[in-house]
């Protein structure tokens, strides 16, 4: 009996699985801010470290030598909006208020340290004065390149 070869088609290049938000930005080592800036309105866009949980961004942001915070940190307070993106993904950002910023501030510093590792956090943040963030975030349709 004659044999056929059987000749299989190119299958197309498989697609990542979509992680859920949560699993998605524990996998992110840093996020992209964008806050509009407090005196001229324009996009202000800083990269930063953070943590994630619970539909929730954590970031921490210097006091800086006045005191008042970075300038992110200061067009956040004002605006209390951003957009983040972090990977692909874009999400909207809002501000929640914090009730104990030392308790807050100590929680983060965790969250982080169980991210980056307890020396990289050390290293960073732990001879500088902080102020903790809290964002609630909502996904967002992705940016087109």
């Amino acid at each position: 009996p004659a044999t056929r070869a059987v000749t299989r088609r190119p299958t197309p290049a498989r697609q990542k699985p979509h992680l859920p938000d949560e699993q998605f930005l524990r996998r992110q080592r840093e996020l992209f801010l964008t806050t509009s800036g407090r005196r001229t309105g324009r996009p202000h866009r800083v990269k930063l470290w953070f943590a994630s949980a619970a539909g929730r961004i954590y970031l921490m942001a210097y006091t800086r030598r006045h005191g008042r915070g970075t300038d992110w940190f200061q067009n956040l307070r004002r605006a209390r909006t951003a957009v983040i993106e972090a990977g692909e993904r874009r999400y909207a950002g809002h501000l929640e208020p914090i009730e104990d910023a030392e308790a807050e501030l100590t929680r983060i510093t965790d969250m982080f340290a169980a991210k980056y590792g307890r020396q990289m956090v050390n290293s960073y943040y732990t001879e500088t004065k902080r102020y903790p963030v809290r964002l609630a975030i909502t996904a967002q349709p992705p940016l087109r390149r």
